[in-house]
């Protein structure tokens, strides 16, 4: 018999302390209640009491938020919780649990969204979001993405001189949406809650690695933040949506032309602005996650762990108290998770080689050569085996740029400085290629090819990990992405020659403008978002080359001297740094130019143990 347990909250009119009751039932009976869905918040914090079954027990300040929030006035309210329906005291029970989180989020009536308190700007936006929610679904906000609104035609509004515009093009089957969207943008204006949204969007809660599950499962969400309560679908989707659209939309209808020549924007309008170009993405990576799992009924784990853990580190690091928790955090909802069969394991999880493997690589796809332990052996060591690439031999600067800027959120001065960041990150790896090539002509023994066939668009793949990305998932780079580099190259230098010219005036006026049309013309292209957004899945990296003359990307806190591995049964090499008596310290993944189809494994390869810690 499946069993959980059930939080019962009582509401007595005299108490301000929250009291609840525990109850064991089967899920096969179909009860009903609701299951909660918030953000636990930093253990270390003052803790709240409430009354279970009588008793006072500690919780979480954000749980006790949240009961008193959903509890009511005069009758018994029914849900689950986990921080209180699980006992975080047995190992054993929680792995038990968490087996059936499929089960308990999938069956309630209701998914209960708790986003914490209120503020004046949340209830403002809470408040819109049924007009505006209820506007852009009859709009057609469904039917289009983010992305798709921006391929839009650009012209300057003969009724309005100087505001720049986008309208979709006339063979765009989508034409009459998006026309109706961008008319909804115009006629709201400045008047949209932007500031409000943005700090819903901003909330811990998003970007909680445990949330994904609940948040997919749900049959039926509400939302709730303050006193403020709304159906997920399809009001606060929608309005959500729309807002991530403003910076497509919104941006290009006011002080685009001004900015461009450095006019003084209203403060309104910078605020709004530097809103937009920094929207939290977690929310949108969720959007997309909820409805793709609704649509197919699940991914692979391997794909799950790619956009909570991979995609999104990009921008934000989808949080889980312990690192195996990214695992178990994404079971409920894996396709695969009956085949692959990790075993959730609370006790003494160390001394487990097995599930340490599993935990390592987490795909189904292939199995770790993992070493056998020698019965003297350290627990806290795992021992895998692979092949040895090479040495970095020297680094280039950090890759640091936010993908999310939007073109009138900073100075020029700031902006400048993103582009410079951006190109010496171009050309280093350009630096690093040729003299990667001089290594190769000088060396007969070097394991490279001389025909330069390697080095056919290495200037373009590598800056991007040799992906494209289409908002949803990534896949190799094309000859579209060669488009894209060139367009985000072409862009830079427009915008870097306008800015030199408000000092030294060396572009006339009519040069000026033309400058400023090509640049929006470059960073309107689909090739141009596309490989911007892959590059960004680069943020903390390095350009390297490596004593063979390998090039590629490593961790930003790699050093030279650090080695370059392939471990069989992963899918991407690694870094990996000696730490003395034959133990290594994972650095992390590595992209190499060359060798990311197996080419490397095609020579007379030299096994070797590597003992990470």
């Amino acid at each position: 018999m499946i069993k959980y347990n059930r939080v019962e909250i009582l509401v007595p009119k005299q108490l301000d302390t929250v009291s609840c009751t525990l109850h064991i039932v089967s899920l096969r009976e179909l009860p009903d209640y609701h299951a909660l869905s918030y953000c636990w918040g930093d253990h270390d914090l003052p803790r709240a009491q409430i009354l279970l079954d009588e008793t006072e027990v500690d919780v979480t300040i954000s749980l006790e938020q949240a009961l008193k929030t959903f509890r009511h006035a005069t009758k018994m309210m029914v849900l689950w919780a986990d921080a209180v329906c699980i006992n975080q005291n047995d190992p054993e029970e929680k792995a038990e649990q968490i087996k059936l989180m499929r089960d308990i989020y999938s069956c309630a009536n209701v998914v209960d969204v708790f986003l914490g308190e209120g503020t004046p700007r949340t209830d403002e936006a809470m408040d819109a979001a049924l007009t505006i929610g209820q506007a852009a679904y009859d709009a057609g906000i469904f039917s289009v993405t983010v992305d798709s609104m921006r391929d839009c035609e650009f012209y300057i509004r003969e009724d309005q001189e100087g505001y720049g515009f986008n309208r979709p093009k006339t063979d765009d089957p989508l034409a009459n949406v998006k026309r109706s969207l961008y008319q909804l943008a115009i006629d709201l204006g400045l008047d949209f809650p932007f500031l409000g949204w943005h700090e819903i969007g901003s909330r811990d809660y998003w970007n909680r690695l445990w949330i994904m599950q609940e948040f997919c499962l749900g049959k039926e969400l509400v939302v709730t933040c303050g006193q403020k309560t709304i159906p997920f679908h399809p009001w606060f989707e929608a309005a959500w949506i729309f807002f991530a659209m403003q910076s497509a939309m919104i941006i290009h209808t006011y002080g685009l032309q001004r900015t461009a020549h450095d006019f003084i924007v209203s403060p309104i309008l910078q605020e709004i602005a530097r809103c937009l170009s920094t929207a939290p993405i977690s929310l949108n990576r969720l959007l997309g996650t909820r409805k793709h799992h609704r649509k197919t009924g699940g991914s692979p784990l391997v794909k799950l762990l790619e956009r909570g853990c991979i995609q999104a580190s990009k921008d934000l690091v989808r949080k889980a108290r312990y690192p195996r928790d990214r695992i178990y955090g994404l079971l409920g909802m894996a396709s695969d998770a009956q085949s692959l069969n990790i075993q959730p394991i609370y006790t003494n999880i160390d001394s487990d080689e097995e599930t340490k493997a599993a935990l390592f690589s987490a795909s189904g796809q292939s199995k770790l050569s993992v070493v056998p332990a020698a019965e003297d052996k350290d627990p806290r060591v795992i021992g895998l085996r692979g092949v040895r690439v090479d040495t970095v031999m020297a680094i280039g600067s950090l890759f640091t740029v936010n993908n999310r800027q939007g073109i009138i959120s900073r100075t020029t001065d700031e902006y400048l400085a993103i582009h410079a960041n951006i190109m010496r990150y171009f050309d280093e790896i350009i630096h690093f290629c040729e003299q990667a090539q001089t290594l190769n002509a000088k060396d007969a023994a070097s394991p490279l090819p001389q025909d330069g066939i390697k080095w056919f668009g290495a200037n373009w793949r590598i800056p991007c990990a040799d992906q494209t990305d289409s908002f949803t998932f990534r896949t190799r780079a094309s000859r579209t992405s060669l488009i894209g580099y060139n367009d985000l190259r072409r862009s830079i230098e427009l915008y870097s020659d306008n800015a030199r010219s408000i000092t030294d005036n060396h572009l006339s006026e009519e040069e000026f403008d033309a400058n400023t049309e090509e640049h929006i013309r470059c960073v309107q292209t689909a090739a141009y978002a596309s490989y911007k957004n892959a590059m960004s899945y680069q943020q903390n990296r390095r350009p390297f080359i490596s004593e063979k003359g390998y090039v590629g990307l490593v961790p930003g806190h790699s050093l030279p001297g650090d080695v370059i591995v392939i471990i069989f049964g992963m899918i991407q090499p690694f870094v990996i740094r000696s730490i003395g008596e034959d133990r290594w310290e994972l650095i992390g993944e590595a992209y190499v130019h060359g060798i990311m189809d197996g080419e490397i494994m095609k020579d007379n390869i030299q096994t070797e143990d590597f003992l990470l810690t």
